[in-house]
């Protein structure tokens, strides 16, 4: 019961320590977040520009669109990439 006198009081005086106005902070204050933050956000506002519409044939459209609705697919290109620095 002692304790418990003792501590309640002292909680609450640390708790409420927490509460107190910051006073005397420098004019400097927070720099180092701004920078910091300034280092990771690259543009705030950015401009997006809408993407380009490839240009695309009718007859290759309507053929796409025919293999999509069959559930078909085109053959992919064999493409080698280990080839490096040979001719």
């Amino acid at each position: 019961m002692k304790t418990t006198t003792l501590l309640l009081p002292a909680a609450a005086l640390l708790a409420l320590s927490a509460c107190a106005a910051p006073e005397n902070l420098g004019a400097d204050f927070g720099n180092a977040v701004e920078q910091n933050m300034s280092m990771h956000i690259i543009n705030p506002s950015p401009v997006y520009i809408a993407p380009e519409v490839p240009d695309m044939e009718g007859n290759r459209a309507a053929g796409a669109l025919d293999r999509y609705q069959k559930g078909t697919e085109a053959e992919a290109e064999a493409v080698r990439t280990t080839d490096v620095g040979t001719e």
